[in-house]
């Protein structure tokens, strides 16, 4: 069971979320929380990398994107 106040819900289209685009940015900003809902995560430049490391730590980590965004080649990987 995942206390209130350790999930947290990033959504990258909401302009307030514009300062997250850096993988790095919006590392720091997570990392404190145990359960991570991120919408559009291709919004985030490097976000692959800042999800490895959260699901290195043991997060739980839900993210939904786009498929009209990303190239057909992209959804093989």
């Amino acid at each position: 069971w995942v206390k209130e106040n350790k999930i947290v819900f990033v959504d990258m289209e909401d302009l307030e979320n514009e300062k997250f685009k850096d993988y790095k940015v919006f590392y720091d900003y997570v990392k404190d929380f145990d359960c991570i809902f991120v919408d559009e995560v291709q919004n985030i430049v490097g976000w692959e990398k800042a999800i490895l490391s959260l699901q290195n730590k043991g997060k739980d980590i839900y993210i939904t994107w786009s498929n009209s965004k990303l190239l057909s080649w992209e959804l093989a990987t």
